[in-house]
């Protein structure tokens, strides 16, 4: 069967053709929903006049709501982007037959448009209330206005895709979504595909096993688990198994490093040379272990199985939609300490046909499903379900 290809209208708070925009997410849904045969035209504010709109508006929020970071739920936003969206698409004079926003409810409730909308997410409103921390406080006004643009956005679609289906099941019983309107569809990792080496290179990189090298990726220590992943490294050092920590995106609180801990504060994707050395670290290295204490989807984890990386992680939020317990790494309950986390590293590191098989399954998770081309195909046949 020749799948239909469709005209789209790409609606983004940001310019989606800009790798460094939302960390490259809105890039790569952008190309592979080009590269299944559709016309997507993109739209955002652009232009000048847009901008400096924008700009006012940010200067009355913060001046109004200094201690609250919550400018995308403020309702004088919903309207103006509504005006600007209704407008664009308006005048384009161009017959699209559907809408696609990622990550953009505050575009959506005040757009007048008869054309189908298909959203994606990785968290609903409600999930962040209850899942992250500092919402306790939250004015009433911002509450409100939270549930009311996810509600309108998801009432209002024609297809809501998330990469989890803790994601998805929320917005089926958090907010009335009809289960048919809803899909789980696993995001791609944000490499690109041309770059990544074969695994058998990979594995002939790694064959020298004299010191286990684990990688912790994240830009928050505390949020994803660093004192945890600090501790049962230093655990298996005690234990006379030779390791070493490269921390990458954040700053451990302490300046005493031991030898075995490299501490990289920040690789830029978009430099090239930043890039080349982000890759270089993947690919040299043994295991992947971010403890992460919570987590939407975890891209980081579909990146790690890229390079065929066994990874450790937590069973929380949309992690085990890319770590399969046993299969490509392990998950583990968000109350285990670095001595759990220890005794599964020394496991997994002294037994090579377990380690073989683990990054096997990791870089075959990535190959399947954890890429932007697989993540299109799909989200293809979802929308040809549901539109025709």
């Amino acid at each position: 069967m020749i799948e239909k290809k469709y005209k789209i209208a790409y609606l983004s708070f940001r310019d989606p053709e800009d790798k460094a925009s939302n960390s490259g997410i809105q890039y790569y849904m952008l190309n592979a929903l080009r590269e299944q045969g559709n016309v997507v035209d993109v739209y955002y504010p652009s232009g000048f006049i847009s901008k400096f709109i924008l700009k006012v508006l940010y200067r009355i929020y913060h001046f109004r709501y200094p201690d609250f970071e919550q400018f995308s739920n403020w309702p004088v936003l919903f309207r103006f982007l509504g005006v600007y969206f209704s407008t664009r698409l308006m005048f384009s004079f161009k017959k699209y037959e559907l809408m696609f926003a990622s990550r953009g409810a505050h575009l959506i409730p005040f757009l007048k448009s008869e054309l189908p909308l298909i959203y994606t997410s990785d968290i609903t409103y409600q999930l962040m209330l209850e899942y992250y921390k500092g919402y306790a406080d939250l004015p009433k006004i911002f509450y409100e206005s939270g549930q009311f643009k996810e509600k309108a956005t998801i009432s209002r679609s024609a297809l809501c895709i998330y990469p989890s289906n803790w994601a998805a099941n929320s917005a089926i019983n958090d907010y009335m979504a009809d289960s048919d309107k809803v899909a789980s569809i696993a995001s791609g990792a944000n490499f690109d595909s041309s770059s990544i080496p074969s695994l058998a290179a990979l594995a002939s990189q790694r064959r020298e096993k004299s010191v286990c090298k684990i990688l912790f990726v994240g830009r928050d220590w505390n949020v994803k688990g660093g004192g945890i992943a600090f501790n049962a490294v230093r655990i298996l050092n005690q234990q006379g198994i030779k390791a070493t920590l490269t921390v990458i995106g954040c700053l451990p609180p302490f300046k005493d490093y031991p030898d075995w801990l490299t501490v990289i504060k920040r690789l830029d994707k978009n430099i090239p040379e930043q890039n080349q050395k982000l890759m270089h670290f993947f690919a040299n290295a043994h295991i992947f272990f971010v403890p992460t204490r919570h987590e939407a989807f975890g891209l980081v984890f579909a990146e790690a199985c890229a390079y065929g990386l066994p990874c450790l992680a937590t069973n929380t939020g949309g992690v085990p939609m890319i770590v399969k317990h046993n299969y490509n790494g392990y998950l583990f309950n968000i109350q285990d300490g670095a001595e759990v986390y220890a005794r599964q590293l020394s496991e997994l590191w002294k037994d090579a046909e377990l380690y073989d098989a683990l990054s096997k399954n990791a870089r075959r998770q990535y190959d399947e499903v954890l890429n932007w081309g697989s993540w299109g195909r799909a989200v293809q046949t979802e929308i040809e379900r549901v539109l025709g």
